[in-house]
């Protein structure tokens, strides 16, 4: 062994490891606090942020266009997804004409879903063109039921309601002028240490992770206790599912108390806040945007969203501080 060698051997230790138990732990306060303030100020910018793109001519335009489509019920959307799964913005065929002058290309199939109509008979006993309660009329109406006035109320015609096949066409089966785009809001950046920490952490917390093909145009989702995500989903996606876990979203209780909205503002600051600390691009304001949260609706979960960040980013920089724990 050198003299250099013997001499370099001999040095104390710098860094953490040489100094006090108290030194340490002021200097861990002192970070921590900084902490706290960095991600007080990115909720801070992140609500700015948010309301500026609300009152954007795009997100306007936007949602003035989506707001003329007309809602279905979920046997309606059941039937949408069945005959056409990749459905995104559906209406009737006069609709796409009239209100986007859009038309349906030559040769695309509708598709069927039931439409409610109001019968009103001629005689209370029912007319030769009246369908049966239940039963098919010639034109393929089925009746459901039939609605009257109340004991005692005043006597009014009796009216019947009964549902017909209508047809509605995607806006991929047409074309003509362009729609509005919705602002981007996937985020696909990717760090792959970064979600080898997150990954190490989910299994720490008996959370599983899977990769799935396809979630009907989610790019991630929370079933408390597993979270799937797609192959091209980025990191922000993945700290997005994690604090859904950790705010325990999928519980029963926490869903009678909340609304989605309230959720997803949570999830989505939360992973905005995780992903600029380490740098890691986040589109978070066009998707609060999208959900219609204010500035208000942000700042006001920011205790909340505090937690669950520095939970995340201590657990993403663990192994780094168990390095610098004192001796």
């Amino acid at each position: 062994m050198t003299a250099m060698a013997a001499t370099t051997m001999t040095q104390p230790k710098q860094g953490w490891k040489s100094r006090s138990n108290e030194d340490w732990q002021q200097a861990a306060e002192e970070k921590r606090n900084a902490l706290m303030q960095s991600i007080t100020d990115a909720i801070a910018a992140l609500a700015a942020e948010t309301d500026e793109v609300r009152a954007g001519e795009t997100l306007a335009r936007y949602f003035k266009t989506v707001s003329q489509f007309h809602r279905y019920s979920l046997h309606n959307q059941i039937l949408i997804w069945l005959q056409k799964p990749d459905a995104t913005l559906v209406a009737g065929y006069r609709t796409w004409q009239q209100k986007f002058n859009r038309y349906v290309k030559k040769g695309e199939k509708g598709i069927a879903i039931l439409a409610p109509r109001t019968f009103k008979p001629k005689e209370e006993t029912g007319t030769a063109d009246e369908p049966r309660k239940g039963q098919p009329g010639e034109d393929g109406t089925v009746l459901l039921s039939t609605l009257a006035c109340g004991e005692g109320e005043q006597t009014a015609p009796r009216r019947r309601i009964y549902f017909t096949t209508v047809y509605v066409f995607d806006v991929s089966q047409t074309e003509g002028d362009p729609l509005p785009d919705e602002p981007e809001w996937r985020e696909r950046a990717k760090d792959l240490d970064f979600e080898q920490r997150l990954m190490a952490f989910a299994q720490s917390r008996g959370i599983t992770v899977e990769i799935v093909d396809d979630m009907d145009g989610a790019e991630g989702r929370s079933f408390g206790g597993k979270i799937q995500l797609l192959p091209q989903s980025g990191s922000h996606t993945f700290v997005h599912e994690l604090a859904h876990e950790l705010y325990e979203h999928c519980k029963a209780d926490v869903r009678e108390q909340t609304t989605r909205q309230q959720r997803e503002i949570e999830a989505d600051a939360a992973a905005h806040v995780v992903c600029q600390h380490f740098g890691i691009p986040s589109a978070s304001a066009n998707y609060l945007a999208l959900w219609q949260a204010g500035k208000e609706d942000i700042l006001g979960c920011m205790e909340r969203v505090r937690q669950v960040a520095i939970e995340l980013i201590e657990a993403v920089e663990g192994a780094h501080q168990q390095e610098e724990v004192p001796a």
